[in-house]
């Protein structure tokens, strides 16, 4: 075993006698809460778990709230002071065990340490008051995504009616678990990039499983940094940015940005973004065209009907996982995919405006029957919903 593995598993044995120790005195003292307990991943504060925050602020004051966040995230300010509870305190233990509702966008992302928990909750040495209410932070295009052998919940949101039904089938949950409702989030896409005085195109290619440990030399080497480099240092691109009087944001997906300091642009146009430096909400909003690879942000991007362009330049990965994705990108997708850095750069050309076509435009209102703003409202009254079952 590594220092780093180590290190880690040294931090989780102490942090589940933490647990223990904060679970026994909760008994003893019979600690009773009140609020609600919201996070994303300990760490943020600019997702589903944000936006469904602000919405019972504004619109809820009677639900006690607290969010979940570390002393060293940058989003810190965006939550009033008195809700803040500290990632890793005792606070954040007591409360954790004896909240009446937990919600997070990612599974035990309001636990401690959700790698541990998650894995302590699977095999039931945890314990618990609250509900469990995963809003989730993606659309899942698996037909599966996760299975109730594996995630323990008491509610998940689902954004559309056919990630609903591939869930419904294939991963175990009672009826009553799976909710077809809308992620808060989509309450806020609302198109922002006229505004902009000059339009902007936002690159946001997804992570791969295959570069958690991997080491920047053999990062380097694979299609992914070449597939992205090639575009970014294109003179083609360069030229097409200064000719449309456009810029152009690169922002991978955040577990992939340890490795952002290797990639460069040829142009002053391009601007490569981190998550210290940006929020995907507000690029979303801003940006006129969106490119992508596998990413499911696209459902958000094409939710205010703009532009997707797919960037595939690892086919091989795709086809991997087509037979465990319910969503096929040439049949359900919402734009062309382009194999090659100089096919992204013609398909800019030809795009007349920066609208969806009508043949993207058709997917998007199949894929979402309601395109509303009330995402929010619905998941409070299905979190309501748990609560009133709770007293019968």
């Amino acid at each position: 075993m590594n220092r780093i593995k180590f290190k880690r598993r040294i931090g989780q044995v102490r942090c589940a006698a933490k647990y223990y120790i904060v679970y026994v005195i909760s008994k003893l003292y019979r600690v009773h809460d009140n609020a609600w307990l919201i996070a994303e991943r300990g760490t943020d504060a600019r997702d589903n778990g944000y936006v469904f925050y602000r919405y019972l602020k504004k619109v809820h004051p009677e639900i006690s709230v607290k969010f979940v966040i570390s002393d060293t995230s940058p989003d810190r300010d965006r939550l009033e002071t008195g809700d803040i509870v500290r990632y890793g305190s005792f606070e954040h233990y007591l409360r954790y065990i004896t909240a009446p509702m937990l919600l997070s966008t990612h599974y035990q992302g309001y636990s401690p340490n959700f790698e541990l928990f998650s894995q302590l909750d699977k095999r039931g040495l945890i314990s618990v008051k609250g509900k469990k209410v995963l809003l989730d932070h993606c659309v899942r295009m698996g037909k599966a995504g996760c299975t109730a052998n594996t995630v323990k919940i008491d509610l998940m949101i689902c954004s559309i009616p056919r990630e609903y039904e591939a869930l419904s089938k294939n991963s175990g949950y009672k009826p009553s678990v799976l909710c077809d409702i809308g992620m808060p989030r989509f309450d806020n896409l609302i198109d922002e990039s006229e505004k902009l005085p000059i339009k902007q195109i936002l690159f946001m290619p997804t992570w791969r499983v295959k570069y958690t440990n991997a080491s920047e030399m053999d990062f380097v080497r694979d299609e992914y940094f070449i597939g992205c480099k090639e575009l970014l240092e294109s003179d083609e691109l360069a030229s097409f940015l200064e000719e449309k009087n456009m810029n152009f944001v690169f922002y991978p997906h955040i577990e992939m940005q340890k490795y952002i300091h290797l990639f460069s642009a040829k142009s002053k146009r391009i601007v490569i973004r981190d998550a210290g430096s940006a929020i995907v909400e507000n690029l979303l909003l801003e940006s006129s065209i969106l490119i992508t690879d596998y990413s499911s942000v696209f459902f958000d991007f094409a939710y205010m009907l703009k532009p997707v362009i797919y960037y595939q330049f690892d086919n091989d990965e795709n086809e991997r996982a087509a037979s465990k994705r319910w969503f096929d990108f040439e049949k359900d997708g919402f734009g062309p995919i382009c194999r090659k850095s100089t096919e992204v750069i013609k398909i800019l050309h030809e795009l007349e405006n920066t609208r969806l076509g009508e043949k993207y435009q058709k997917r998007v209102k199949e894929m979402f029957p309601i395109r509303d703003k009330n995402n929010s409202e619905r998941v409070y009254q299905a979190i309501i919903g748990l609560e009133k079952d709770e007293r019968k």
